[in-house]
């Protein structure tokens, strides 16, 4: 099982376009698809403060915004429900069979998922439908099993351009997708990309022939 953190800018969601460019953050606490293209939302406001109601409103008047009840507002907690007219990418995982495990937090007119797939062949059908929506970047893969990753001695970084060069379909027969590719999804140089993957396959094949005795 592979754990993945993915960013998805999403410029037509209310929930998305109401934290551009300000402080304002959102976590969606949990999501029930209503129809094909519609979801119901139970949201959440972080940190409340004098502003909240504004952008509560921004969110109301929102084209995307179905419906809007606030919940619960205090200075503690302030929780509400919309039906957002835009699935997109929540449907980009869910038909590539990973499941969003949440909350799904939303910051700077980006929602940050955590992804949970059986492998990266479901992970890679993922990334193809997510390239059809805009912009979005891999942050972090790793496997649920404790270090399986980091259990070969490689770093974070080499262990993350590792699993996303598979989890794309680098390593497949066709090759579609470059050392490039791979850069772009996690926000590095291409050069870098590569630096870090020599070296995990340089340590997978060290490893390999020490436990073998070759």
């Amino acid at each position: 099982m592979l754990e993945a953190k993915i960013s998805v800018e999403q410029h037509g969601c209310s929930l998305a376009v109401v934290t551009r460019d300000n402080k304002f953050e959102l976590d969606i606490l949990s999501y029930v698809p209503v129809s094909n293209d519609k979801i119901l939302f139970l949201s959440q406001a972080k940190n409340p403060n004098a502003d909240t109601m504004k952008y509560l409103k921004e969110i109301e008047e929102h084209p995307s915004t179905e419906s809007f009840e606030i919940i619960q507002i205090s200075p503690e907690e302030t929780l509400f429900l919309t039906v957002i007219a835009d699935a997109s990418a929540i449907h980009a995982f869910e038909e590539s069979r990973c499941f969003i495990k949440p909350p799904i937090h939303i910051k700077n007119g980006n929602k940050y998922y955590t992804i949970m797939a059986p492998d990266t062949n479901y992970l890679n059908q993922a990334y193809e439908k997510l390239k059809k929506l805009g912009k979005w970047s891999i942050d972090h893969v790793q496997r649920v099993q404790d270090g399986e990753a980091s259990g070969f001695d490689l770093t974070e970084m080499q262990a993350k351009v590792l699993l996303t060069a598979e989890g794309m379909g680098y390593f497949g027969h066709n090759h579609k997708v470059s050392i490039e590719d791979v850069g772009k999804a996690l926000g590095i140089s291409k050069s870098t990309a590569h630096h870090h993957l020599q070296e995990a396959k340089r340590k997978l094949v060290q490893k390999h022939i020490t436990e073998s005795g070759l």
